[in-house]
């Protein structure tokens, strides 16, 4: 898996807000009818009482679903939970 660095991830909330209004300019809405040649999953769980959360990604390749590979985090949280900036946790 390639990871960019589009930005830091120490961030206070006002930060966090600007960074997704910015990122959200780049998503791509129209048709180009391009074919998926990847398909990626990702979650977190809330945040248990000691204020850790665990994270997986899945990439997997389309149409035939196999899984390419599998990544899994443990973490202590140290940013709120904010509707919209889930990424930021």
């Amino acid at each position: 898996m390639k990871i960019y660095n589009l930005h830091g991830w120490q961030v206070d909330v006002a930060q966090a807000k600007e960074i997704q209004l910015r990122l959200a300019k780049k998503i791509v809405t129209e048709n180009k009818e391009l074919k998926p040649r990847l398909i990626v999953g990702v979650d977190i769980s809330a945040a248990n009482s000691q204020g850790i959360a665990r994270g997986a990604a899945v990439i997997l390749n389309y149409p035939d679903l196999e899984i390419i590979e599998v990544k899994t985090a443990e973490v202590k949280l140290d940013f709120p939970y904010i509707p919209g900036l889930l990424s930021f946790r």
